[in-house]
């Protein structure tokens, strides 16, 4: 079953390493338009 997030904004806490870096990319992949926030500025 695949999942799309097309249309779909979603806000990533924390993606700029580990978890969710990971998951705001597959978001990404999956269509969603991802805004990131993150306490570091990688």
């Amino acid at each position: 079953m695949a999942v799309t997030f097309n249309d779909k904004v979603v806000l990533v806490t924390g993606g700029s390493r580990g978890l969710g870096n990971a998951f705001s990319r597959c978001l990404a992949q999956a269509g969603a338009t991802v805004a990131i926030n993150s306490s570091t500025e990688d």
